[in-house]
């Protein structure tokens, strides 16, 4: 059978990459989510029955609040844009999951630790701040490639909000590390919790609306109102 060439070689090779791009991704991100929300749940559980007392939960249950809040928003993040754009998979694609999630999945074993969950807490939004910057290239190459305008612009403002918002709570994470070290951890925890999940829905509404916008200029009918 002799090798398909030309054009028509290509535009099977590229209904081949959008094809499979989308079940190999998100193959990968329920494996890598599930064992990060089985920790959680596994270990959010083991700790309400070891503390009977209900005000020592109040020590834990923030941070089990602020780890789900971190679950979905890497979920979704990961699993957003997997019908817009369905670029071929480079190294860099398939190892930054594999990181952010290892440093999810860390915080999950220290909720009664805190000063350890801050620090890895602000690995884990290092991280993430990388993977928006390699997921704005990869979409934004992509669009460029449709000449759209708007998408173009779209993409890029709202990864680059996502970008300096996870670094600030990287900053944030860092300065309650560095405080907690002085002694002051009430006062330090309660804004700085409450400051990070703000950033953390902020995130997920602000997505919510970008994916809205996608939806209508595709003229999906649901979305147009």
């Amino acid at each position: 059978m002799k090798p398909h060439s030309g054009s028509g070689n290509k535009e099977d090779l590229r209904r081949r990459i959008s094809g499979s791009w989308d079940t190999v991704h998100l193959t990968r991100m329920s494996v890598i989510q599930g064992v990060a929300f089985g920790l959680l749940i596994f270990n959010t559980f083991e700790y309400v029955q070891k503390y009977a007392a209900a005000y020592a939960w109040l020590r834990f249950l923030p941070y089990s609040v602020l780890s789900f809040i971190m679950l979905v928003l890497v979920t979704y993040e990961y699993t957003r844009f997997v019908g817009f754009f369905p670029y071929p998979q480079r190294v860099w694609d398939i190892m930054t999951p594999y990181f952010v999630g290892i440093a999810e999945a860390g915080c999950f074993f220290y909720l009664t630790n805190p000063r350890s969950w801050w620090f890895l807490t602000g690995v884990f939004c290092c991280l993430g701040s990388w993977s928006f910057h390699n997921t704005m290239r990869d979409c934004s190459q992509f669009i460029k490639r449709g000449q759209n305008v708007n998408q173009y612009r779209l993409i890029q403002n709202y990864f680059r909000v996502n970008i300096y918002l996870t670094i600030m709570v990287a900053l944030i994470c860092a300065l309650t590390v560095l405080l907690s070290m002085r002694g002051l951890h009430w006062y330090v925890e309660v804004p700085a919790c409450m400051v990070s999940g703000a950033c953390g829905l902020s995130l997920i509404y602000k997505g919510e609306k970008v994916c809205t916008k996608l939806y209508r200029e595709l003229g999906l009918e649901q979305y147009e109102n």
